[in-house]
């Protein structure tokens, strides 16, 4: 009945490690310090991903990079 919940847990978890990796990778303390190339660098990582244990991992890859979009494009 509340696996929803769990399901929420896990996307959050990995929404956390994306965001260590990134500013671990980047050398960055927060976020919006990502540029522009370097989210287009996640998205490469993340089209490119082929292996079945990428889908999960970009899961939390794929939340940074909509988190970026709607904090840095203005949408009509």
């Amino acid at each position: 009945p509340k696996i929803h919940k769990w399901a929420e847990n896990i996307e959050n978890t990995l929404t956390e490690w994306a965001h260590e990796q990134i500013q671990e990778h980047y050398g960055i303390d927060e976020m919006e310090e990502l540029t522009e190339d370097q989210i287009a660098e996640i998205q490469e990582f993340v089209d490119n991903a082929e292996d079945t244990w990428y889908d999960w991992v970009c899961i939390g890859f794929r939340n940074v990079i909509s988190w970026w979009e709607n904090e840095n494009y203005e949408y009509d």
